[in-house]
């Protein structure tokens, strides 16, 4: 779309140039005006249980806004802050000593979370949900 300048009339050439910049100007104030989009909480916020039988470590893993706190129920208690990348289904971890973990979440459902491994855990690693009683 190009503006021609009217050879005979210049008020044309400028009220089309008016008109497009209205229109611009217009569709800019509607966009930013518009409320902006919530995001939903991740599904994997909340309480989940170990379903391995056999592992012992991590009994209890809790995810929050962006705190994940790994209890084995024993003598340790791991916190780590996390994101997650919805595209790769991976989970990045970093605790407070800045060391890093990325893995891959297998399976994430209302009530069972799979990860290929969870940080110094290698193999599959499933929990469920806590149900609230």
């Amino acid at each position: 779309m190009s503006i021609k300048k009217s050879p005979g009339h210049p008020a044309l050439y400028y009220r089309q140039i008016m008109n497009r910049t209205w229109l611009y100007l217009s569709g800019l104030l509607v966009v930013s005006c518009s409320s902006p989009i919530e995001q939903k909480p991740l599904i994997i916020q909340g309480r989940w249980i170990n379903a391995n039988k056999i592992s012992s470590a991590y009994i209890t893993l809790v995810f929050q806004d962006s705190t994940a706190v790994f209890d084995n129920r024993a003598d340790t208690v791991n916190r780590f802050n996390y994101r997650i990348n919805r595209v790769t289904h991976t989970l990045y971890l970093t605790d407070p000593f800045n060391k890093k973990d990325a893995t891959k979440i297998v399976k994430l459902s209302d009530d069972s979370l799979v990860f290929n491994h969870l940080w110094a855990l290698r193999g599959t690693q499933r929990f469920y949900r806590e149900i609230k009683k």
